[in-house]
């Protein structure tokens, strides 16, 4: 008796023991979120819940070859990982996402800026819960473009042009141009190419079965916009043809850009004394498009999945959950700067007090589109970038590019 006694407390030791160490999470984000914020909240979900966080912090080039490792050996090494939206696709069609759609509070997903959860949906379930919001933006340089005669910003991409043709002057090294562009060979170019696709009444990129229709209607409007600006007006810098979102920044504080498409934080650097030579100038507005199109705009949210294969799927989910608690999304733009997900957050006073014209970033988030919600997206946008940059180098036209890419994707698809 003694003995059974004895063996069956050890087996409930055990369990007790295997219980516990269940309840751990383990997390694989971006480098980003080691700024303080993040960190801090994942150890009071941890305090709060008694479930421990192990957190694994990667560059972004790494983070996407640790996940697919992962998957394919089908060993559980992580349970959430932070999902950039142009994944979601490839890795949900793989089965390497829990679909948790059916888990999720409706209600809570109604308060949610729509843009932000496609991010994390593939074919109509949802495979994630977004953490920030992000989109392309339109900057502009107030004070020149009241010199120049304009009394706001343009709200056509017909207006841009005369803008930027009104605004571009000078030579040299003090010329200022009209608009500056992120248009290196490199994901930078397809983001503001996307923006502008979805400028006209008649853009799109892929049909409903995924095939390219990108080279006729607004598609190829998008691109002969682009070569026009560079080679026919010249009111873009060409320097943008190797540029990256933080030239293009740099470019706006300098005072050698009037306009540029950029993502969140672009006012905050223009208009600070320590690093900008245009301080107080610089204003956010919506992106422009063709009318009856108000703005467009290319989304860059990213969110928190849970694998298929995660140990603790259930702790998963809490810790999830609890990141997208509204005084969560609140602290992690105060003390952050990463664009909750919440629309009425956009209305919050104390917020607003943070950044100005913050209710524009809000807006603009409705107008977004995603990159093309393809499961061959990395290699898709290889051959984007290529032929686009033939054109924006006069080695094709636009048609004549778009045409190459399309039939190059399509073989691809085939």
């Amino acid at each position: 008796m003694r003995v059974r006694t004895t063996v069956l407390a050890v087996l409930v030791v055990l369990l007790f023991v295997f219980q516990v160490a269940a309840e751990e999470v383990t997390v694989l984000w971006g480098d980003v979120l080691t700024r303080g914020i993040w960190t801090e909240y994942a150890a009071r979900f941890e305090e709060e819940t008694g479930i421990k966080v192990n957190t694994i912090n990667v560059s972004y080039d790494q983070r996407f070859d640790k996940v697919v490792t992962s998957a394919m050996s089908g060993v559980g090494t992580f349970d959430v990982i932070q999902l950039d939206a142009i994944w979601t696709p490839q890795f949900a069609a793989a089965g390497w996402l829990w679909d948790i759609t059916d888990h999720l509070d409706p209600e809570v997903l109604a308060e949610l800026n729509p843009a932000a959860v496609d991010a994390v949906s593939y074919q109509g379930r949802i495979y994630g819960l977004p953490f920030f919001n992000s989109s392309k933006l339109f900057y502009y340089n107030e004070k020149m473009l009241q010199d120049a005669g304009f009394d706001g910003p343009p709200q056509t991409l017909d207006e841009l042009l005369e803008y930027a043709i009104a605004v571009t002057k000078g030579s040299g090294a003090d010329k200022v141009w009209g608009t500056v562009w992120s248009w290196a060979q490199d994901e930078c170019l397809i983001c503001d190419y996307v923006a502008l696709v979805y400028a006209y009444p008649d853009g799109e990129l892929f049909d409903e079965n995924g095939r390219p229709v990108f080279n006729q209607g607004g598609a190829v409007k998008a691109l002969q916009f682009m070569v026009d600006l560079l080679h026919k007006y010249e009111v873009a810098d060409p320097a943008s043809l190797t540029f990256h979102e933080d030239d293009v920044n740099k470019a706006l504080a300098a005072g050698r850009a009037a306009m540029i498409f950029n993502w969140e934080g672009a006012v905050q650097e223009a208009n600070d004394p320590a690093t900008s030579q245009v301080p107080g100038q610089v204003r956010v507005g919506l992106i422009p498009a063709q009318p009856p199109l108000k703005s467009s705009t290319t989304l860059g949210p990213e969110g928190l999945a849970i694998m298929n294969n995660a140990p603790n799927k259930e702790a998963a989910l809490k810790f999830v959950e609890y990141m997208m608690d509204r005084e969560v999304q609140k602290a992690i733009f105060v003390n952050g700067g990463f664009f909750p997900v919440y629309k009425d957050l956009y209305n919050d006073p104390e917020l607003a007090e943070m950044v100005d014209d913050f209710a524009v970033y809000g807006e603009q988030f409705s107008y977004g589109h995603s990159r093309p919600k393809v499961v061959q997206y990395n290699e898709i946008s290889d051959i984007l970038q290529l032929e686009i940059h033939n054109a924006l180098l006069q080695r094709k036209s636009p048609q004549q590019a778009l045409d190459d890419a399309a039939a190059k994707i399509n073989a691809l698809l085939d």
